[in-house]
């Protein structure tokens, strides 16, 4: 009783400080002329092949003092927040009911078809969504991490009477696509998010299924929302985030307090990251 008190009394308090503290716009040239850091995010799902591109360019344009690690799933999905092991977490919206934890939608991205160039997909009109008899005509490779996805697949084509072969299951879209180039199978998945790990020898096709989108969410701990070096961090996730997907940020009522707090301001797009292994990324951790 007396710790849930202490901690209703801390949020209070953060709460008081932040709209009674004095707001001072810093600028992000005057925030990076001073900022000599290391963040860690924990980017899950094929996050990490995703955004890692588009992150390393967005923050490297803009210092060479600060390094990014990237963390894979692991066992704790954001819980890692609290405890500072991570500044960010990147990926499908986590279940945590901690309000503690603050969140943000990224971006909304709807499911598509993948194949190999000159295969199956290769034989259909580019604009016209597959019907539910081609799309069970071919071998389907799926990502287990993204199985609630492909369940709704299944459940709508299992209404229609058909039924799905599923050739091979793998941990991420980035196994499937490496298997999916050598093949002529298909694969359903989030049409912007995927398309960094397309490369020349895959192809996409429409889906016409009432299949729900991918959401992607940023997060981060209370701890760590006025602090200007992790806000300017979230800044250059959300340019990232921009230079995926065209219409990321829009309209996102998913967005919590961070943008009524003044803070969703996006700069021009533009910038390090040091690929690690969790357990080097433990090691720097305890070295801070």
């Amino acid at each position: 009783m007396a710790v849930s008190l202490r901690d209703r009394a801390h949020r209070v308090l953060d709460d008081v400080h932040e709209i009674l503290a004095p707001k001072t716009e810093v600028s992000d040239s005057e925030i990076e002329r001073d900022l000599t850091a290391s963040f860690t995010i924990q980017a899950v799902s094929d996050t990490a092949e995703i955004f890692g591109p588009a992150l390393v360019n967005v923050v490297r344009n803009r210092t060479t003092r600060v390094q990014v690690t990237l963390l894979d799933d692991g066992p704790l999905q954001g819980e890692a927040l609290p405890g500072g092991r991570i500044d960010v977490y990147l990926g499908l919206p986590l279940a945590s009911a901690d309000d503690d934890i603050l969140r943000e939608r990224l971006l909304a991205d709807r499911m598509v078809l993948v194949g190999p160039r000159n295969g199956f997909l290769s034989q259909l009109p580019p604009e016209i969504p597959l019907t539910p008899e081609q799309v069970t005509s071919v071998p389907h490779i799926t990502p287990s991490r993204h199985c609630d996805f492909q369940a709704a697949l299944g459940r709508h084509l299992d209404g229609l009477g058909l039924i799905r072969d599923v050739a091979v299951a793998t941990p991420s879209f980035t196994s499937a696509f490496t298997i999916l180039r050598d093949s002529d199978f298909l694969c359903m998945a989030p049409e912007w998010l995927t398309r960094p790990l397309l490369g020349d020898g895959l192809i996409t096709r429409p889906l016409d299924a009432p299949i729900s989108p991918v959401f992607i969410e940023m997060a981060w701990h209370r701890r760590t929302h006025t602090d200007a070096a992790h806000r300017w961090l979230r800044d250059r996730v959300r340019e990232s985030a921009l230079s995926i997907h065209p219409d990321a940020l829009a309209g996102s009522s998913g967005m919590t307090r961070e943008a009524t707090l003044g803070e969703a301001r996006v700069s021009s797009p533009q910038r390090v990251l040091s690929l690690t292994s969790k357990g080097d990324a433990e090691d720097r951790s305890e070295a801070r």
